[in-house]
């Protein structure tokens, strides 16, 4: 029998901060550090109706992660599988795990 809904995998991804340099020869390109490197994660795809709700185009893959470690900030990095998502969305209370949502971003990890 086959379950309905969505299904959860138990993922390693690297949460990078990402930063725009604003002085020099490299003004204009972004940099990035890890925050927390090789981590336990929840990944699902979210929905066209989701990424919609968000303010998001479909015309890019969407995805829900869940983990324990402290939040990222709107606009930093999530490298899972090899490629780079962009944070869109940071859910996080004290005491429950963060949830981001979270599209490919296209530039190399």
């Amino acid at each position: 029998m086959r379950l309905r809904g969505r299904r959860h995998w138990t993922e390693r991804v690297t949460v990078r901060a990402v930063t725009e340099v604003t002085s020099g020869p490299h003004t204009g390109e972004r940099t990035t550090s890890a925050l927390h490197e090789n981590i336990r994660a929840s990944v699902q795809p979210a929905s066209n109706a989701e990424a919609i709700r968000h303010g998001l185009t479909t015309d890019r893959p969407v995805f829900w992660a869940r983990f324990a470690e402290s939040p990222p900030k709107v606009g930093d990095q999530v490298v899972w599988r090899g490629r780079a998502y962009r944070v869109e969305s940071v859910s996080e209370g004290e005491g429950i795990d963060t949830q981001v949502l979270m599209r490919l971003d296209g530039s190399a990890p």
